[in-house]
């Protein structure tokens, strides 16, 4: 069961909304990425290898505009930091909703790879702290429990 909506889309990025709102208005699936190659900033290096992303690690204002608009729809220009964004969303996948093969794939993936990695990192400290001796003066240390101790005497 997916826990956290994915969505999978592209964007033009442009500096003003001038270009943004003509973009908007003749944007549609099928010219979208000519658009892109033309008029955007950031450019769409693979359209067929565009990843899905979850919703939340999305900017606040692009979020809340992919969560009204449907698949193969674009969405009004959004401004933000980078400037004008307008969205094509390809896909979107519910919270909620079955897992696919990949998902499921990718999800063993990380799980085996945070546990090699805190395999390693446990080794590497262990060996870290054998070769290293460790001294802690608690009076350099502000806040510790020897300066209360000395202020109530």
């Amino acid at each position: 069961i997916r826990e956290r909506e994915k969505i999978q889309f592209s964007e033009i990025v442009v500096d003003d909304y001038k270009t943004a709102a003509f973009i908007k208005q003749i944007a549609n699936p099928s010219n979208f990425y000519a658009l892109a190659a033309k008029y955007s900033k950031i450019p769409i290096s693979d359209t067929l290898n565009i990843p899905y992303i979850f919703t939340d690690n999305l900017d606040p204002l692009l979020k809340q505009a992919v969560s009204t608009t449907a698949v193969s729809a674009t969405t009004s220009p959004v401004k933000t930091n980078l400037g004008y964004h307008i969205i094509l969303l390809l896909d979107k996948l519910p919270k909620g909703g079955i897992c696919n093969e990949d998902e499921v794939h990718e999800e063993i993936f990380t799980l085996i790879s945070a546990k090699k990695h805190k395999v390693y990192m446990d080794s590497m400290l262990s060996v870290l702290r054998l070769k290293n001796d460790v001294y802690f003066d608690f009076k350099l240390i502000p806040g510790n429990i020897s300066d209360s101790l000395q202020q109530n005497n």
